[in-house]
């Protein structure tokens, strides 16, 4: 009897060691495991929050299944990430020819950059420059950037070297003709450019404001013409003070109240000061009866600046050219009566 308690009190020993042990082996593994948790908790909130402030997208996918993505991505496409995480994204985001594309980089595991268009939550097209990165466990992390501004400023720029070419042409040509023959010339030039239906130069005087040279589809407007200043929409550039004054849609302006357009209505105007030897003699603008269909660029006013340096320039050469002359017919009128 003895024999057998002894050997119960050794099994009983025995199996309480084993469950000891068993147990801390579980509190190691269990300690190691939320270490490991916290450890990924830390490091995603620690990516999260290098990619909510880089201004690229960033994008983790499992088999175009979106998992998680940026600010960057939310602002650059317009969907907010829950309605896109968890979704077939390039159903949603691409058409035939990206998601085709897309496939075909994930098949060939390419990480080299390329560029696709996205479609936009109002339905315009994104277009991104893309480079992808393959991870464990079926991951792939995709680094875009949206190449809409790179585009614009390109185009910008090979559309500034365009005018500029063709302004140096405008101006340079027709040296011997008339200074206002030379203007009309560039209002209906700058006109086509700019997409408006007419141009004006003018010379302002107290509140009159006279035309010096007139491009308009109809030829109601002539050298000489004179209005009231605060019936023109140049009146607007000179109460304002600025160098260039361009209104897209006067209807939507702060400007519709005024008199300029009570009279006549016209609904796009670009205009900038025309400053002759340093000082303000008028202006140079540009007007249409309809609303821009595109918003007056940088460029545009920078077009329009430039031509009414070149026209004030104009009008101080034949400023002086007229001196000239007076001068000259003064000398000859004093020898003819001293011979």
């Amino acid at each position: 009897m003895r024999g057998a308690e002894a050997l119960l009190i050794v099994l009983t020993i025995g199996l309480a060691i084993a469950l000891l042990i068993e147990y801390r082996r579980y509190r190691r593994t269990r300690d190691a495991l939320h270490e490991s948790r916290r450890a990924a908790e830390a490091e995603r909130e620690r990516l999260a929050n290098v990619t909510d402030i880089v201004s690229e997208g960033v994008l983790l996918h499992r088999d175009g299944i979106p998992l998680e993505f940026n600010p960057a991505f939310e602002r650059m496409l317009g969907y907010s990430a829950a309605e896109v995480i968890g979704k077939n994204a390039l159903g949603m985001l691409f058409d035939d020819q990206g998601r085709a594309e897309i496939r075909k980089r994930m098949g060939d595991r390419d990480e080299n950059p390329y560029t696709v268009e996205a479609i936009h939550r109002d339905g315009s097209r994104v277009p991104m420059r893309v480079q992808a990165r393959e991870l464990e466990g079926g991951l792939r992390v995709v680094l875009v950037r949206d190449l809409r501004e790179s585009i614009r400023t390109e185009r910008e720029a090979v559309e500034r070297q365009r005018r500029m070419r063709a302004l140096y042409d405008l101006t340079a040509g027709g040296a011997d003709a008339p200074v206002q023959k030379r203007i009309e010339r560039a209002l209906r030039y700058a006109a086509q450019l700019l997409g408006m239906d007419s141009g004006y130069a003018s010379h302002i005087e107290g509140d009159v404001f006279t035309i010096v040279a007139a491009h308009t589809p109809d030829r109601s407007v002539h050298p000489d013409d004179t209005f009231p200043l605060d019936q023109t929409y140049c009146g607007l550039l000179v109460e304002e003070k600025r160098d260039v004054l361009s209104i897209n849609r006067m209807a939507a302006s702060p400007y519709n109240e005024q008199l300029c357009y009570k009279m006549a209505g016209l609904e796009s105007y670009i205009g900038a000061r025309l400053k002759v030897d340093g000082v303000m003699s008028g202006t140079l603008c540009f007007a249409s009866s309809g609303e821009r269909a595109e918003p007056f660029s940088e460029l545009d006013r920078e077009t329009v600046s430039l031509l009414a340096d070149w026209v004030g320039d104009l009008l101080l050469r034949e400023q002086a050219d007229r001196a000239l002359l007076e001068s000259e017919r003064k000398f000859r009128l004093m020898a003819e009566n001293t011979t």
